[in-house]
């Protein structure tokens, strides 16, 4: 497991469990028993639902919406107490910590499902020092939140071949995907359940290849005249392209689960 800025990766933290062939001598940063809390748990609604006054219980929301995931991970670090300057290696962890607050993170979870990842910050920080001076362990707990409740894999790419693209989405939850364009596009249509996207160029030859994110809907270059975005729902599907101009199109996606 890692957490790690999103401006400077080198300076996260990175975990593992604690099994035997996980073990070593040196210093390490290891993951507690039950490490994760909250992030293989199901998130609560923010949405309200309205009295029925005219029957029983209550009128169906409209939208059901999630609320943001909290996650507390929980680990140690160890040493050998009769070493020279161990107690500055745990105050090198403390700095270490507190250098993640005030920044955004992405914390990588790998298991036996493979690498699932999301956005976060520190909400909250916890320490203490030795559970035992005899074994020399410092316990933490960071408390994180991932405004997104949706956690994603890496993403996958899906190349445009004869006016659609055929993508997965493996995950449980639908996720925005990425249009890339690259060449001397004028115009790219990408259509999905009677959801339209169209996204216009100049016609000239891209310096690089160009990016539109259907969450936030703004494209690298050019602009966007339909912006009526879709997700990818778990499963298969098929997404139509129309290109004009010169342009090799293709999808990026993310498996992604509540």
């Amino acid at each position: 497991m890692t957490i790690e800025p999103v401006e400077a990766p080198e300076e996260g933290l990175s975990m593992v469990d604690g099994s035997p062939a996980n073990l070593d001598a040196g210093t390490r940063l290891y993951l507690d028993r039950h490490p994760l809390e909250g992030w293989y748990d199901g998130v609560d609604l923010k949405t309200s639902a309205a009295d029925n006054p005219a029957a029983d219980g209550l009128y169906m929301p409209a939208r059901l919406l999630l609320t943001e995931r909290v996650v507390t991970v929980k680990g140690h670090q160890t040493r050998d107490p009769r070493s020279e300057g161990s107690s500055i290696g745990d105050m090198n962890l403390k700095t270490r910590l507190a250098a993640l607050c005030g920044r955004e993170l992405v914390l990588r979870v790998t298991d036996s499902y493979g690498m699932r990842e999301t956005h976060c910050w520190v909400s909250g920080k916890l320490t203490s020092g030795d559970e035992d001076e005899m074994f020399g362990i410092l316990r933490f707990a960071i408390i994180l939140t991932c405004p997104d409740p949706i956690v994603y894999s890496a993403p996958n790419t899906y190349t445009a071949v004869g006016g659609h693209v055929t993508v997965e989405n493996n995950g449980t939850a639908a996720s925005w995907p990425t249009l890339i364009a690259s060449g001397s596009p004028k115009r790219v249509v990408a259509l999905l359940n009677g959801r339209r996207i169209d996204w216009r160029f100049d016609g000239n030859p891209l310096a690089s290849a160009a990016e539109l994110d259907f969450a936030t809907m703004i494209p690298t270059t050019g602009t966007v005249s339909n912006d009526d975005g879709f997700r990818i729902p778990p499963g298969r599907h098929t997404v139509a392209v129309m290109v004009e101009g010169t342009a090799n199109v293709a999808l990026r996606v993310r498996n992604a689960w509540r």
